[in-house]
């Protein structure tokens, strides 16, 4: 369902007392959400973008996924289509927003229509203007005072039409207002990069739309471009040097000052992005083959991996490709699936790329997460706990440690500063994440309360042991009557400390998140346990079926919270971790 928003924002003076105003309407017409609101002394064009901004604030908050925006600035509409750049140092934060923002939807369109067809937001702010409070009505609880654009008690009060700008006037630069846009935010922005793989396929012209979608969406996002040999059969790479402002790369050593070549790409990259991609390359990335700059560079990189394939339907239906399309996405890798239809060979069937569109805004969506939780600290339990009975025995459980590295690496990923602490397993540490190794349940506790003290949300994924031996033997324990068989060992445990439990406690305003490994009635199990554990979300699963949960890589969960729960059906455990970090970029407002 597509919404309709209608924005304005103007001052009285250039700069002088400035007002914005927004009206959102659905499909039937009536509006949903408008408001008015004095927004200080400014520039027209300050007031144009923070109308939209606001208004854009507002769609979310309904959780509004398409719209489209009609705005009274031309000028602002060609800087957010990519037509003119944004010069104006005080345009620039607020540009930056609104771009945030527009990446936030899936389907997001702006286009400028002149003040006579923006009637109500032009009401609106001159409403605002006429009488300095704010007017309108919100279908949905918006604090205003909590938003980019509050006016406090002291901030200059609004004056009337003629009124001289007061001599105390701030530049928008330095606006409080504006200056909640972090500057840090423009210069991470402007230094995101997508590396654009093309391999050698005749769909290699429809990168070149890729290329020009990303830059259209996004102008602050830089796009290089890597290809194989075969791709410049089909595109020359003085296209995308022409298209990207970019050099392209080609061969392992075509740059002379970097014999490491793909290392420094590898380096740069913070998404990338291979489209199309050929039923060769797919097989050769999902084997680790790496013989040209382009597979060398993707093995190389720490960057998120998308896949666009493209390829005769015969080929794409080969149970090798799909072999090699699974394995990428259990390795975490993105699969943007080809569509069905009239094929380049003359066949008509699945194989076609996608569309260039829908490429790009997956291209753009993973830049997003990649800083969405920036300036956020988690904490993420792991593994199982080993609980000793002797030097050489111990009581533990079939955990592997999967999950909660993935979740712990999906959380670095998008920008999370992480701390893992991780009972014994044979997984690698994640790359980008402190990793804290204990062996039982007392040293688990101890290490997490620790983390958790400074940590925003905290996931205890953990299959901790319940219980542990109530004495440990300083040696290896002796079979006695090993001739008659009849060897009887007792052992008497203890409750170990509930780790969730106890520091869920003391939780403030954190976010939680805890594990349900149940065989039976997982769900009636999960909600008791949300609320004796005082958890937010429940992520349980059962257990009891061996294809799933322990020491595999695929699970079925039910996410449990107060509102209910849902089932994600068997998916991967990588999709799960994803899954479990939106909830937390939800909570934490990300």
């Amino acid at each position: 369902m597509t919404y309709t928003m209608h924005t304005d924002g103007g001052s009285r003076g250039n700069p002088g007392p400035s007002a914005i105003g927004f009206s959102i309407a659905g499909p039937d017409g009536l509006a949903v959400c408008e408001g008015g609101w004095p927004s200080g002394v400014g520039t027209n064009n300050e007031a144009e973008y923070k109308a939209l901004i606001w208004g854009l604030e507002n769609a979310r908050a309904l959780g509004i996924d398409r719209i489209d925006v009609i705005a009274d600035s031309q000028l602002m509409v060609n800087q957010l289509n990519g037509v003119y750049k944004v010069k104006n140092e005080g345009l620039k934060p607020l540009f930056l927003r609104a771009l945030d923002l527009r990446r936030q939807f899936a389907a997001f369109s702006i286009t400028h229509v002149m003040r006579a067809g923006n009637k109500r937001p032009d009401e609106l702010l001159n409403q605002a203007l006429d009488e300095g409070n704010p007017v309108g009505a919100f279908k949905v609880p918006y604090e205003v005072e909590a938003g980019l654009f509050a006016l406090e008690e002291e901030a200059i009060p609004m004056r009337a039409q003629g009124d001289e700008v007061p001599a105390d006037y701030v530049p928008a630069e330095a606006d409080p207002a504006v200056a909640s846009v972090s500057d840090a935010a423009g210069e991470a922005a402007a230094s995101r990069t997508i590396l654009a793989g093309v391999t050698g396929c005749i769909a290699a012209y429809k990168t070149c739309e890729v290329i020009r979608t990303i830059q259209k969406t996004a102008p602050d996002v830089r796009v290089k471009v890597v290809m194989t040999e075969h791709a410049t059969e089909f595109v020359g790479p003085a296209t995308f040097r022409a298209l990207t402002g970019e050099p392209v790369s080609v061969d392992l050593f075509d740059e002379a000052g970097a014999p490491i070549h793909h290392i420094s790409l590898a380096k740069e990259a913070d998404v990338m992005l291979i489209a199309p991609a050929t039923a060769n390359v797919l097989s050769k990335l999902a084997n680790g083959i790496a013989d040209d700059l382009l597979t060398t560079t993707a093995l190389a990189t720490t960057a998120q991996l998308i896949v666009a394939p493209a390829m005769n339907v015969e080929m794409w239906r080969n149970p090798k490709t799909q072999e090699s399309v699974a394995k990428l996405e259990r390795d975490g890798a993105i699969v943007v699936y080809p569509e069905s239809g009239y094929l380049s060979c003359g066949d008509v069937g699945e194989g076609r790329l996608a569309d260039p569109a829908e490429i790009a805004h997956a291209a753009l969506r993973e830049l997003d997460l990649i800083r969405s939780l920036v300036g956020k600290r988690l904490l993420v339990t792991s593994g199982p706990t080993h609980e000793p009975i002797d030097p050489v025995r111990f009581i533990g459980n079939r955990s592997s440690g999967l999950q909660g590295m993935l979740i712990a690496r999906e959380a670095a990923r998008r920008g999370a500063d992480v701390t893992l602490v991780t009972g014994p397993v044979s997984l690698p540490d994640p790359a980008g994440v402190e990793t804290v190794h204990v062996e039982t349940a007392e040293q688990m506790l101890a290490a997490a309360r620790e983390a958790f003290e400074t940590c925003d949300a905290a996931v205890f994924c953990a299959a901790v042991a319940d219980f542990r031996p109530a004495h440990a033997a300083d040696q290896k324990i002796k079979k006695v009557g090993e001739g008659d068989g009849s060897v009887e060992l007792s052992v008497d445990l203890v409750r170990n400390p509930d780790i969730l439990k106890t520091l869920a406690a003391e939780k403030g305003d954190r976010f939680v998140v805890g594990f349900a490994a149940e065989t039976a009635d997982v769900l009636s199990y999960a909600r008791g346990k949300l609320v004796s554990k005082n958890a937010d979300l429940i992520v349980a699963n059962d257990v009891s079926n061996p294809s799933l949960g322990f020491g595999t890589r695929d699970n079925r969960v039910w996410l449990v919270d107060a509102k209910g729960e849902r089932d994600t059906g068997v998916t991967s455990k990588a999709a799960i971790a994803e899954l479990v970090i939106d909830e937390i970029a939800k909570a934490l407002r990300c």
